[in-house]
C-alpha cells in the first residue's frame, strides 16, 4: 500500500505543487481562487468544495451542505476510489465513468441551485 502510494506521490508531485501554488497565490493575490469568479463574475459547480470539505473533516455536515451538496457524492467517492488502489491494489473499476457521472451531478447541482434557484 505504502509503496503504490509513494509512486502515486512521485507521478503526480509537481501537478499537485502547482495546484497548491496556484490556490495559494491566488486567493491571497486576488482574493478568490476560482477563475470563473475572477474572469467572469460567475461561479463554477465546484465553488465551496474546498470549504465543504473542511466543514465535512470537522463533522459539520449540514454547513458542508449549505457550502456545495456535491462534497457527499465527491467525498463518497475518494474513499471508494482510495479502498481499490491503495487497500486492495486494483485499478479503480469505470473510473472515468465515476467522474463523467459526478461532473454532470455538480452541473446538475449547479443549475438547480444557481440559475434556477431549487437548493
Amino acid at each position: 500500500m505504502f509503496e503504490r502510494m509513494k509512486k502515486d506521490w512521485d507521478n503526480y508531485k509537481v501537478g499537485i505543487g502547482a495546484a497548491a501554488l496556484y490556490l495559494l497565490l491566488s486567493t491571497f493575490l486576488l482574493g478568490d481562487a476560482c477563475p470563473s469568479r475572477l474572469l467572469l463574475k460567475v461561479p463554477c459547480p465546484g465553488c465551496g468544495l474546498t470549504r465543504a470539505f473542511f466543514y465535512f473533516c470537522t463533522f459539520r455536515w449540514n454547513q458542508a451542505w449549505n457550502m456545495n451538496a456535491m462534497i457527499f457524492p465527491f467525498v463518497l467517492f475518494l474513499l471508494w476510489s482510495f479502498t481499490f488502489r491503495y487497500g486492495k491494489g486494483k485499478k479503480i473499476p469505470f473510473f472515468y465513468g465515476w467522474i463523467a457521472l459526478l461532473c454532470i451531478g455538480a452541473l446538475i447541482y449547479f443549475f438547480c441551485r444557481n440559475a434556477w434557484g431549487l437548493l
